[in-house]
């Protein structure tokens, strides 16, 4: 089971190292805003499908398995 909230946390603190904001890492990965945004809200846990995850990682030059992954 995926923890929706910790991967929203993850995208956010791997955005702000990069100093994305939220359109521009739309942008980037082709991920609609609203979509980043309702991710990174921790009381909103979005349902994200590993495409979506696989875009943003991509983005954030991450491997996807940083998302998934529990710890860290």
């Amino acid at each position: 089971h995926m923890n929706t909230n910790s991967i929203g946390q993850k995208i956010r603190q791997y955005r702000n190292e990069r100093n994305l904001s939220q359109d521009e890492l739309s942008k980037l990965s082709g991920v609609a805003y609203n979509t980043i945004v309702k991710l990174e809200k921790l009381n909103r846990p979005a349902n994200p499908t590993v495409g979506t995850l696989a875009q943003l990682a991509r983005a954030l030059q991450i491997p996807i398995q940083t998302l998934l992954s529990d710890e860290g």
